[in-house]
């Protein structure tokens, strides 16, 4: 993710990065006691990050799963810019 240069497949002007971040108190849903396979004793909140691309002149969100799918799209037709005939096939 650091060193691919990925594009917006409805404008092509390249997209940005953004952190996300999430902080969990115990007892929520989401928090785990349990960090790369070793206990967290003591921690009553844990923070989970996680990056997703921003298109800056369509305003719009999207994931690093969902733009890989795209990028495969964009690689294999050999153009930046694609029609929705292009995601559908």
């Amino acid at each position: 993710m650091i060193l691919r240069k990925m594009y917006c497949h409805k404008c092509g002007i390249k997209l940005k990065k953004e952190k996300i971040n999430n902080i969990y108190q115990e007892g929520d849903d989401e928090y785990s006691n349990r960090i790369l396979g070793h206990s967290t004793l003591g921690m009553s909140k844990i923070e989970k990050s996680y990056y997703i691309y921003k298109r800056p002149n369509c305003l719009n969100n999207i994931s690093y799963d969902d733009q890989m799918i795209i990028r495969k799209i964009q690689k294999k037709l050999n153009k930046i810019i694609l029609t929705e005939k292009d995601l559908k096939s």
